[in-house]
């Protein structure tokens, strides 16, 4: 008689978070966030959801995201000429952090 001893995988449950921003003119862009990932079926009570430090690493990368985007579109439109519609010239190139209630977003 021959017996088999299965031996337990561990397998990994995987979670991507992506946002995806969806312009005016229907310009898609997908950016991930995070991944969290635990083993199948070793759920205990300190390990389910998503932890403290996981879930404060996605909210900044999600704050960040979104404050750079809108700074973006916010510089592209006071870059433009009240008058004549043109682009003015860029007289400053440094970088600037914003502080923002998430912290400060570069």
């Amino acid at each position: 008689m021959v017996r088999w001893r299965l031996r337990p995988t561990r397998r990994k449950l995987r979670w991507n978070i992506i946002v995806e921003c969806v312009g005016e003119d229907g310009k898609q862009s997908t950016i991930a966030l995070g991944t969290v990932e635990r083993l199948a079926g070793s759920t205990t009570a300190e390990n389910l959801g998503v932890n403290l430090q996981e879930s404060k690493q996605i909210a900044n990368r999600l704050q960040d995201t979104v404050v750079k985007k809108q700074l973006q579109e916010h510089c592209e439109q006071r870059r433009k000429c009240l008058t004549c519609g043109r682009l003015r010239p860029i007289k400053d190139f440094r970088c600037r952090a914003l502080d923002t209630v998430l912290g400060p977003s570069a």
